[in-house]
C-alpha cells in the first residue's frame, strides 16, 4: 500500500511543478498588466521574466521567515539589484557644494 501511495505521490509532482510554473508565468502577466510593462521584443520580454521570477523567489523566501516585516511585487520587480542602483540611486545621491561657506563661531570649516 505504502509503495503504491509513494508512486501516486512521486507520479503527481510534475503537475504541481508545471502548475507553479503556470501561476509564476501568471504571476508576470498580471505584473506587465498592472505596471503597465512593455518591451522592445519577446528576448527582453524572457529576460525580465526570468529577473521577475527570480525577484518573486527571493521574495517568497523572505517573507516564508516571518520577519518583522514582508517583501512584495512592485514596479522595480523585473529589474536585477544592478540595473535598480543604477536607474534609482543616482537620483537619492545631493550635489556636495564645496562653494558654500559656513561661519559658525567656535567651528572650523575645511577648505
Amino acid at each position: 500500500m505504502r509503495t503504491i501511495v509513494s508512486f501516486v505521490l512521486l507520479s503527481i509532482l510534475p503537475a504541481f511543478e508545471c502548475l507553479n510554473e503556470g501561476t509564476a508565468d501568471l504571476a508576470f502577466t498580471d505584473f506587465q498588466h498592472k505596471f503597465g510593462k512593455k518591451y522592445e521584443s519577446k528576448e527582453e520580454e524572457m529576460k525580465r521574466n526570468a529577473i521577475f521570477q527570480a525577484n518573486l523567489h527571493h521574495i517568497e523566501q523572505v517573507n516564508a521567515q516571518n520577519l518583522s516585516y514582508t517583501l512584495g511585487v512592485n514596479e522595480y520587480a523585473d529589474l536585477t539589484h544592478e540595473e535598480f542602483v543604477a536607474q534609482k540611486v543616482g537620483i537619492l545621491k545631493m550635489d556636495a557644494r564645496r562653494d558654500v561657506k559656513f561661519d559658525v563661531e567656535g567651528c572650523i570649516n575645511p577648505d
